[in-house]
């Protein structure tokens, strides 16, 4: 079964500090060479979409460049991030 849209999580970062939150709040993150290896194993399997996440996936490093080769490889993107209020 090809998996259409792949949930990835980007980062463990976050800008809140919830009490209840189960996430960790590790700092380790995939380089943008393993992301594309990752992102290209999808496309080889006609995964379509691509949902970066996390924590608070625009909070990652290089964040600018991950979205980048997400839309170069011909995914369509989603993000699922939080809103700060």
């Amino acid at each position: 079964m090809i998996p259409e849209i792949i949930n990835f999580k980007l980062t463990s970062r976050c800008n809140h500090d919830c009490s209840y939150c189960y996430a960790s709040r590790s700092d380790k993150e995939l380089g943008l060479e393993e992301l594309g290896g990752i992102f290209t194993r999808a496309k080889s399997w006609g995964t379509k979409g691509i949902v970066l996440c996390g924590g608070e996936p625009t909070l990652r490093r290089e964040f600018d460049k991950a979205v980048r080769m997400v839309n170069e490889m011909g995914f369509r993107l989603f993000l699922a991030y939080f809103w700060n209020y």
